[in-house]
């Protein structure tokens, strides 16, 4: 389940699809990952131990599926994902248009998955008594 989709790269990019690659589900699939371990490691482990949680347990470590808003990650997963297809297409050289573009959206990405963490995300944590605590928790975050 990637956060977007060729549509959605269409919007901010209306040509991404005319550039000789037929679909960058691929890149948007290494988003998806990347984003998932940014949010583990930065927002997810953090709120989880102020909340009495073991992230290292099994049966508390962070888990994409209990994401209730996952479209709260669409625009980062956008930015990465036109990152990655601008780094596919990029010819290795200092003078390459594509390069300029991988990093101005590796740029948009990283502010993005930022505010998104220091916002706080919704997610259904694990039962706490007879009560299934879903809320946002929003968190400082250790670095960036």
């Amino acid at each position: 389940m990637a956060y977007s989709k060729d549509k959605d790269l269409v919007v901010v990019r209306p040509d991404i699809l005319s550039l000789g690659v037929e679909t960058w589900s691929a890149q948007a699939k290494l988003a998806e990952e990347d984003i998932n371990r940014y949010i583990d490691v930065f927002w997810y482990r953090g709120v989880a131990v102020e909340h009495g949680f073991d992230w290292k347990d099994e049966e508390y470590a962070f888990d994409a599926t209990r994401l209730l808003s996952p479209e709260r990650l669409k625009k980062a997963s956008i930015y990465l994902t036109l990152a990655y297809a601008y780094g596919h297409l990029t010819k290795n050289t200092t003078s390459d248009g594509f390069a300029a573009q991988r990093d101005t959206y590796q740029k948009l990405y990283d502010n993005e998955i930022k505010a998104a963490a220091r916002f706080g995300l919704d997610y259904a944590w694990p039962e706490i008594g007879d009560v299934l605590s879903e809320r946002r928790m929003p968190r400082k975050l250790v670095r960036g």
